[in-house]
């Protein structure tokens, strides 16, 4: 696993509208050294539908939504579906949606009745389990940390990581037959009409 750390300058991109700014990122990861290394790539965007999140939707196989159970976050839902579908029409075909993770579910009134509208609305799209609202969470947040190593004795958070990141390596390794069984038919043809 590797990690390649975003800065501050990555806002300038948000105001690239240079013809095909959108397709770079794709061109990047479309490497063959980069393929030949990694099989699975995670791009994490922050909390908006500008170009970042335009170019990584442009370059993604799937995109996973984070959010959190409030009324501005469940809107913020339904734009991000907006434009994964708009990016799925102008410039990504392939483009899925993964899921929608829900992140911070405290026990106040207001979360359960945003999940549960949530999970009403997108039914099995809705990841289980969520992520409860913990206080290890955003210390470890606050000093640029891995849960693991701020808290590691927090095993219902470890829980739900675990179980998110199974499903997200589950997925990423059908993807991989997926396309290992592709090239296996294409070489299957090129051999038999050689």
């Amino acid at each position: 696993m590797g990690v390649i750390a975003a800065s501050l300058s990555l806002a300038a991109r948000d105001l690239d509208t240079a013809l095909g700014s959108e397709q770079k990122l794709r061109s990047a990861l479309d490497s063959a050294d980069l393929k030949a290394d990694w099989d699975l790539c995670l791009i994490d965007c922050p909390p908006s539908v500008g170009r970042l999140v335009s170019a990584a939707l442009v370059a993604a196989d799937e995109a996973l939504i984070v959010t959190e159970p409030s009324l501005m976050a469940s809107q913020g839902v339904a734009m991000v579906q907006n434009t994964i579908a708009t990016v799925r029409e102008h410039y990504n075909p392939t483009l899925t949606l993964a899921g929608v993770a829900v992140n911070r579910v405290g026990r106040f009134k207001e979360a359960i009745y945003r999940l549960e509208e949530l999970t009403g609305a997108l039914g099995p799209v809705v990841w289980e389990p969520v992520m409860p609202q913990r206080a290890a969470l955003v210390e470890a947040a606050g000093l640029g940390i891995p849960i693991h190593q701020h808290r590691p004795r927090q095993p219902e958070i470890l829980h739900v990581l675990d179980t998110w990141l199974d499903r997200l390596l589950a997925r990423g390794a059908k993807r991989i037959e997926r396309g290992r069984g592709v090239k296996a038919q294409q070489a299957t043809i090129r051999g038999a009409a050689a």
